[in-house]
């Protein structure tokens, strides 16, 4: 949609699998597929018509073993361009590891360093309360933050401490941090930026952060600073909130709001 190239590598198993690759080809996704058996789990969301509100469902999927784990491993690892960037997002299926970002990293040695996670639950409070090596950037959202550090972030002052304290600690070179609809916050070892979201009409959010990633990424991809690629990342999230359902941003749309963005060098 914003004009780059990505290869998406999918743990796929069943007819849902099949599925699932075919809708990718369709959009012109080249695809690594890895057969984990089992079915592909399947998510989808309700949107009450009265209020807007939207209630997403996550089907469990099957348990993975530990081999499945290593060969999701071996195929990122054979598919990772080098010195390029990977981007590991959602979160660890049941059975893997909560250090499977970090085996990940370390699989990826020697290949690139530019590793971009975006997950949740136990492999999230992993990476932050244990780490090992710092990744090239982490994301999470608020609610994430305000969990790991086991206290109200209210303020804007006292989130960015607690992300300065995650960056001397070795977590991440970057990390950014999602405000809703407030934007988004990006701390580095020298550097505190804050974009703030472009006002369009909310129709829906599914697919929003990440959209952002997708944005983030493709602009550090194409050799851009920091600063472009947190105004890729929020332009890309907000235009996605402006289309239905799992629609995704429209690049013209992209464009326009990245004109819109608010930026401020904390």
């Amino acid at each position: 949609m914003l004009g780059g190239r990505a290869k998406a590598l999918v743990a796929t198993g069943g007819a849902s699998g099949q599925k699932l690759c075919a809708m990718l080809e369709a959009e012109s996704v080249p695809v690594h597929a890895v057969d984990v058996g089992g079915e592909t789990r399947l998510s989808f969301a309700v949107t009450d018509e009265s209020s807007g509100d939207q209630y997403r469902f996550s089907l469990p999927g099957d348990t993975l073993t530990k081999e499945i784990g290593e060969l999701l491993i071996e195929g990122i690892v054979s598919q990772a361009p080098r010195n390029g960037l990977v981007v590991l997002s959602g979160g660890v299926a049941p059975g893997l590891s909560d250090r499977f970002p970090e085996k990940i990293r370390t699989a990826l040695e020697g290949i690139t360093d530019r590793l971009v996670v975006d997950t949740s639950k136990g492999a999230l409070h992993r990476l932050i309360s244990e780490p090992v090596a710092p990744l090239h950037v982490l994301r999470f959202d608020h609610g994430e933050a305000e969990r790991a550090a086991g206290r109200p972030l209210a303020e804007l002052q006292e989130s960015i401490s607690f992300l300065t304290s995650m960056i001397s600690r070795g977590v991440a070179e970057t990390i950014v941090m999602g405000l809703g609809a407030e934007g988004s916050l990006l701390v580095t070892s020298a550097a505190r930026y804050l974009c703030r979201t472009p006002k369009v009409p909310v129709v829906s959010k599914i697919g929003a952060g990440d959209a952002f990633i997708g944005g983030f990424t493709l602009s550090l991809q194409r050799g851009e600073g920091l600063q472009d690629a947190l105004r890729w990342g929020v332009s890309a999230s907000s235009a996605t909130m402006a289309t239905e359902g799992t629609g995704l941003c429209r690049e013209k749309d992209v464009l326009a709001l990245l004109q819109m963005c608010e930026f401020e060098v904390l």
